[in-house]
């Protein structure tokens, strides 16, 4: 029997910084850091992020649910 691979998009730089809000600079300190996924080395010079990778990142975030205003 063969298992079937469920298929990891990589994704581009732009798509990670879209996903996750930050900018290009903080998204390097925190690879560096080590409070990010490492990138993946597509081709010689072409990285991307594992999807799941970055969706796990994004899902063990903290959520922060602000007060409601009182209303005027």
């Amino acid at each position: 029997m063969t298992r079937k691979r469920e298929i990891d998009p990589a994704l581009p730089l732009s798509q990670v910084l879209a996903a996750t809000g930050v900018s290009r600079t903080t998204l390097w300190r925190m690879v560096r850091a080590a409070t990010f996924p490492q990138p993946i080395y597509l081709t010689g010079r072409k990285i991307g992020w594992r999807q799941s990778a970055v969706q796990d990142w994004l899902d063990a975030r903290p959520t922060v649910e602000y007060p409601q205003r009182p209303a005027a």
